[in-house]
């Protein structure tokens, strides 16, 4: 992925727009799966969120489809905002993202 990132052409000349990527998130899982042998998922679930309490921060899809009380996304369709349904999260589980109701 590294040498990938390398050959990569930049969209804009540096600083000069804001431009989000996970591609961090990306190494970074794949730096916890080569040392730890477990995935980003469950290292950040066994070491951070367990540890701390944090019994409503959700890594796993299958945990978040399932609680009833979690902020969901959004998106535009043809003018209007619509609610993302549930099976939208699962892609973006994989993206290493995580979600959290913070009550």
């Amino acid at each position: 992925m590294i040498q990938l990132l390398g050959k990569q052409t930049p969209a804009y000349p540096l600083r000069t727009r804001f431009g989000y990527s996970n591609f961090g998130f990306m190494i970074a899982g794949e730096c916890v799966k080569n040392i730890t042998q477990k995935t980003w998922n469950e290292y950040l679930h066994g070491r951070l969120l367990a540890p701390l309490g944090m019994t409503r921060t959700f890594v796993f899809a299958d945990d978040i489809t399932i609680e009833k009380n979690v902020a969901v996304g959004h998106t535009l369709v043809n003018d209007s905002i619509r609610v993302l349904s549930g099976d939208m999260v699962q892609p973006y589980s994989r993206c290493l993202a995580r979600c959290s109701s913070l009550l």
